[in-house]
């Protein structure tokens, strides 16, 4: 759990007395791709009804692009622990109008915690990324300044079983709408050197009807659907689309795709979950039908999960196996039949290097018999771990070759 720092939720500045604060600064557009900073001023400025203090921000830039780093001296702020609490605002100078980019309250912390408890790391810093199109804020805590991630965490992480090295840099995005439209929701964009996993979706349902909706993924080549109609009675409060009858596999975002609701009805409220972390981590996605090669093929149809000399895939939650696996496994492989038409589907095969790709039933490679998906949402889930060698091939089969249908399989490469 974060403990100091900028909450994310709550906009509050957490700072321990006698500890620096490092801050960076960088703003997105409605897209997520970070804007460059160079030749823009900023200033951190700490206040109540008088300026207190106040620190000019120093643009720098690293591969993820530009930002503003800020530098809070924790020499002098046991002074700002009288009185009523504080005020920062940050705010770019020669700007037109008053209105600061983002504010929030101080809380001066008695003392930073220890090492290892969730507080502060010898320079440590917040990294912030601001979007206003989107009105969307992510904090993420990292290690030693200079080096984001390849420190040991100093708390902002998920309480997944996963080790946090699958996720480095972590943050909860904020993935919602209260008053979603007929049609596409864009609810979030996979920020630039980046990845998400979505996992699930609530819905609340204040209209006088029903419902109907379901998750997508907008990539350049359009919107794909991620699972079958969910149906949310009227007055229907804080149910989940990804469990139990109605639901669908996590999937892997890549940077620059979009998260998206599709709903019939207007003014229901979305909110999803979703961990967003670097770009670098081992977890990432193989799939037929969303990204690039949207065609299936009557027969087998390979998902093209990249086995390298030396490395090796492995599916599933580390530390867990098909008897205790969490109910939403991160990884697993999930197929959506989002044509027109009914498709039988037998697989997948897991196909040893320079074995036959053939989907017989019963042969020594296969980990699902055949389903009858339905169209426009029909789908099936299948949890399986294990690993895959190089040479490995992974296959399903299909009766169809009507556009719009989609598998994926999420992976560890290793």
């Amino acid at each position: 759990m974060k403990l100091l720092g900028i909450m994310a939720a709550t906009r509050e500045l957490r700072w321990p007395i006698g500890s620096p604060f490092y801050l960076r600064l960088r703003i997105a557009d409605a897209d997520g791709v970070l804007q460059p900073l160079d030749d823009r001023e900023f200033a951190l400025t700490i206040y109540r009804s008088v300026v207190l203090l106040s620190v000019p921000g120093t643009a720098a830039s690293d591969d993820r692009g530009s930002y503003c780093e800020f530098h809070l001296d924790g020499s002098a702020n046991a002074a700002l622990a009288d009185g009523p609490a504080p005020s920062w605002e940050i705010a770019e100078l020669f700007s037109d109008g008053k209105t600061p980019l983002l504010t929030g309250s101080v809380y001066i912390a008695p003392a930073a915690p220890p090492i290892g408890t969730g507080g502060l790391l010898a320079g440590a810093y917040d990294e912030l990324t601001w979007s206003p199109a989107r009105a969307t804020m992510v904090v993420t805590e990292t290690g030693a300044r200079g080096a984001p991630g390849r420190d040991a965490p100093s708390g902002d992480r998920s309480s997944s079983a996963v080790h946090p090295g699958f996720y480095p840099n972590a943050a909860h995005p904020v993935a919602r709408t209260h008053d979603a439209q007929i049609g596409h929701n864009d609810l979030y964009v996979v920020p630039v050197g980046r990845k998400a996993v979505y996992f699930e979706t609530w819905i609340t349902n204040p209209t006088a009807v029903t419902v109907g909706w379901y998750p997508e993924v907008k990539t350049s080549d359009g919107y794909v659907r991620l699972g079958p109609v969910a149906a949310e009675s009227s007055g229907g409060i804080g149910h989940m689309y990804g469990s139990g009858g109605t639901r669908t596999m996590p999937i892997v975002l890549n940077a620059g795709e979009t998260l998206s609701i599709n709903s019939d009805t207007a003014h229901a409220t979305f909110w999803a979950h979703l961990i967003e972390f670097d770009a670098a981590s081992p977890l990432a996605r193989a799939d037929i039908g969303i990204a690039g090669d949207l065609s299936w093929v009557v027969g087998d149809n390979i998902l093209p999960v990249p086995v390298a000399e030396g490395m090796t895939v492995g599916f599933g939650v580390p530390g867990f196996g098909a008897s205790n696996n969490p109910p939403l496994a991160v990884t697993g492989l999930g197929i959506v039949n989002g044509s027109t038409a009914t498709v039988i589907y037998t697989g997948p095969f897991v196909v040893p290097a320079g074995g036959a790709p053939s989907a017989i039933p019963g042969s020594n490679n296969q980990f699902a018999g055949a389903n009858t998906l339905s169209g426009c949402g029909g789908t099936f889930c299948k949890y399986f771990p294990g690993g895959m060698a190089p040479g490995d091939s992974l296959v399903i089969n299909s009766n169809s070759s009507a556009p719009g249908q989609v598998a994926w399989t999420n992976y560890w490469l290793l």
